[in-house]
């Protein structure tokens, strides 16, 4: 899946250069829209169905950490600079490697706040 957005779609958006202006713009595209309308919801609707809570209830749980937890804001600080990194010093057969490993941590973040209660 990322391997093609980052592989395909991406360059055919926005080049494949690692000038400020292109790496700006995937920065902002991944940041505004792929995560909070693509990666995000379906890592919650996918949890919601290994769990065997209904999928809608997936949906609302996401909904409901972006207005009352600041999910996005606290996801921004990790992955704004992360995907900085990621389009203009990463090489790009090594983007997927770097991401899933920051991915990773970040998972392991996102789990110890929610068991806390603080995500």
């Amino acid at each position: 899946g990322l391997h093609f957005i980052y592989g395909s779609v991406y360059p055919f958006l926005f080049g494949s250069g690692t000038d400020m202006a292109t790496v700006a713009a995937e920065v902002a595209f991944d940041n505004l829209v792929l995560s909070p309308f693509l990666t995000f919801p379906l890592a919650y609707v996918a949890k919601a169905f290994v769990s065997g809570e209904p999928v809608p209830s997936g949906v609302a749980r996401y909904i409901g950490d972006v207005k009352n937890r600041g999910l996005l804001t606290k996801a921004w600080l990790l992955w704004v600079p992360v995907q900085s990194l990621t389009f203009s010093v990463v090489p790009e057969h090594l983007r997927i490697v770097f991401i899933a490993s920051v991915s990773f941590f970040w998972l392991i973040l996102l789990s110890s706040l929610e068991s806390a209660g603080t995500v």
